[in-house]
């Protein structure tokens, strides 16, 4: 992991966040979220998103998650191109999954690409394991998501 994310954590988004996430969702998802969808997780009551900033304040990562009872939900994680394979996504992850903890989630679960082998081999690494595949949920391309879970 580069050195200049190392002692950075990530920390709460709030409202001045929103159009940096928002550009970056642009940049990262075929699908991407408008500002008022990612507006209303910002300010949701069950949904969580914390942003990775770099030493010049750019938001070079985030994840949205929601955890309701005992369960959570990863919605999105995403990092700038410029700022990929420095352990960003990985401090995300590490992130969600201790808020989790603290909140008594039980269950974390996810769908990702089939061909995206990077973020599937960042789950497992987590020990999030393959629980069931939707065919063809994902389109632009047309792809199966695998659906992963976690226990915590």
């Amino acid at each position: 992991m580069n050195s200049c994310f190392s002692h950075v954590r990530p920390r709460l988004a709030d409202m001045k966040d929103l159009a940096g996430i928002a550009a970056l969702e642009m940049a990262v998802f075929s699908h991407p979220w408008n500002e008022e969808m990612v507006s209303s997780s910002i300010q949701g009551t069950y949904d969580h998103v914390k942003i990775l900033e770099t030493s010049e304040g750019e938001i070079a990562g985030y994840i949205i998650y929601s955890a309701v009872c005992d369960s959570a939900d990863l919605l999105r994680v995403a990092v700038d191109a410029g700022s990929r394979r420095r352990g960003i996504g990985f401090k995300l992850m590490e992130a969600m999954i201790d808020d989790c903890k603290d909140r008594n989630v039980q269950s974390i679960f996810l769908e990702v690409r089939e061909s995206n082998a990077a973020a599937i081999a960042m789950y497992e690494q987590f020990g999030f394991i393959k629980i069931s595949t939707r065919k063809k949920y994902y389109d632009s391309p047309v792809e199966d998501g695998l659906v992963m879970q976690k226990q915590l």
